[in-house]
């Protein structure tokens, strides 16, 4: 277990205030606007009457950011925090857990997001994340900007949901510096440019389900330099270009790919990742996650993929890629004709016959479209 590893000890062993937090403080409050309380909060009574924790996300994030690392933060039960009333967590090795699996952290307005700006290590376990109409990205993580060290850190989302956020058509729902790790975790009914998109770090999906996104580029990003890594994991009902992109001009590769599951996706090019010039399908014939896990749209007997299992680009992909040092929110290049339409099954191209009609062959044609219209389409991310 990521999170048991990380924690030391409890919140009643918190350091009251500390000279070093409450300089961080004062410069993101210049950072942000934002001024920060210096006086701890401390979790109370939840309204059960027997939980202890935090019911407000200002009380939340105030203790975080006094905290000095190794402690975890408990959410009281069914309650609903709000992202604009509080501000970042900047401390290391911390738990934001939620035990009961009913807590939301929303945002009443289109500017305020959940902000992690740390060394190392924080980890959100059981947490909804739903309702949020941002303009950039909902979630963003950023695990070197505090660095000493060339190393860059992690951020784990572990039995979390994020349902129904609606982004900006050129906003990333989860956008990261660094390492990013979400097992067991339920993406429904968001949309945006990127679903999840990563910098510098690599990206690791175990055991999760992704059904009714809508993405106007790829539901996973890499770049530059890093891997990516899917396993055991269940794509339904989601619309993009590609399923997963760690991109090829940015030096970003597939570490693992195995055992996933896609059905009734309608993506324009690869229902599944992209390594390099290929496009390796996502073609487990069952979904891996448990029914008790996912929604009622995945469905164990549903047919898989009928897409052969790799389909290999005719020509390299253009060097047109996202910029080294990113400095705004993506924006969406107009794509260029399309010669096809994937929904996780033969391909069926508009383009006219040639004598190559295997549906390999069909695939040869589409992706030679996609690594074109795909490196327009992510010129510039968040």
């Amino acid at each position: 277990n990521h999170s048991t590893a990380r924690i030391a000890h409890s919140p009643s062993t918190m350091v009251q205030t500390n000279t070093n937090k409450r300089s961080t403080l004062l410069l993101l409050s210049l950072f942000f606007g934002i001024l920060y309380n210096t006086t701890q909060a401390l979790p109370g009574t939840c309204s059960d009457g027997t939980a202890v924790g935090y019911s407000d996300y200002a009380s939340l994030t105030t203790d975080a950011l006094l905290s000095e690392g190794g402690e975890t933060f408990t959410i009281c039960p069914g309650v609903t925090l709000d992202a604009s009333d509080g501000g970042a967590f900047t401390s290391s090795n911390i738990l934001i857990e939620c035990p009961t699996m009913d807590c939301t952290i929303t945002s009443s307005d289109t500017v305020s997001a959940v902000s992690v700006i740390s060394e190392n290590n924080v980890t959100f376990s059981g947490v909804t994340f739903a309702g949020f109409s941002t303009e950039d990205a909902a979630i963003y993580v950023n695990t070197r900007e505090l660095s000493n060290t060339t190393e860059i850190g992690a951020v784990y989302f572990e039995e979390c949901s994020f349902i129904n956020n609606t982004l900006n058509e050129n906003s990333t729902l989860v956008y990261v510096v660094g390492h990013i790790t979400i097992e067991d975790c339920v993406f429904e009914g968001n949309s945006g440019f990127l679903i999840v998109g990563v910098e510098e770090g690599d990206i690791a999906v175990h055991s999760s389900v992704f059904t009714d996104n809508t993405s106007g580029g790829t539901l996973l990003y890499s770049y530059p330099f890093n891997g990516m890594s899917i396993t055991d994991s269940c794509f339904v009902g989601n619309s993009g270009l590609v399923l997963a992109y760690p991109d090829p001009d940015q030096g970003s590769y597939v570490k693992e790919s195995s055992n996933n599951y896609a059905v009734y996706n309608d993506v324009m090019f690869c229902p599944g990742i992209v390594d390099g010039s290929s496009c390796v399908f996502f073609d487990a014939p069952v979904c891996a996650v448990t029914s008790d896990d996912v929604d009622d749209d995945v469905d164990d007997s549903s047919p898989p993929s009928m897409a052969p299992s790799v389909a290999v680009m005719s020509t390299p992909a253009p060097s047109a890629s996202p910029s080294a040092s990113p400095s705004g929110s993506p924006i969406m290049a107009t794509p260029a004709p399309v010669a096809a339409t994937v929904t996780d099954s033969p391909v069926t191209t508009t383009s006219a016959p040639t004598a190559a009609t295997t549906a390999g062959a069909s695939s040869i044609s589409f992706m030679t479209t996609a690594s074109v219209v795909v490196a327009a389409a992510l010129v510039h991310i968040v």
